[in-house]
């Protein structure tokens, strides 16, 4: 297991789907590691999060009712600009895939995925830097 160094990684998962969180969620929480994990089931109250606490990364759907993920993004960057960020979409194709890598986003998940496959690309976001991308512990 690697080591992601001595403070937890703080995550906000982003979905409109509960189910879909519950599942991510407790994915990531049995994988062993130090992560803090914040839900949001709306763009909105993920904006709330964004402006009042500090995120090492950002996992989050691209359709969702009020904003979409790629808006999402763009404000988590402008108010966090070392958060990584994971997108999750039942609606790839090549015009997401462009904004994407327009946006540098860091990993691009297709619906449905396996837990584990979310697990593994957090694991290898968090692998590349040891120090911990949180202003302060906790």
């Amino acid at each position: 297991m690697p080591d992601y160094g001595t403070f937890p990684r703080r995550i906000l998962i982003v979905d409109d789907e509960a189910t879909l969180i519950f599942f991510l969620q407790q994915s990531l929480q049995e994988s062993g590691h130090n992560f803090i994990i914040d839900v949001a089931h709306c763009g909105d109250d993920a904006l709330g999060k964004l402006t009042s606490t500090t995120y090492d990364l950002l996992i989050t759907d691209l359709k969702m009712p009020d904003i979409t993920g790629f808006t999402l993004v763009e404000v988590a960057r402008s108010l966090q600009p070392n958060i990584k960020v994971i997108l999750m979409t039942a609606f790839g194709s090549y015009d997401v895939q462009t904004e994407v890598k327009e946006l540098s986003v860091d990993g691009y998940l297709t619906k449905p995925f396996p837990t584990a496959q979310l697990r593994d690309l957090t694991e290898n976001l968090f692998a590349t830097s040891n120090k911990s991308l949180l202003a302060h512990p906790g």
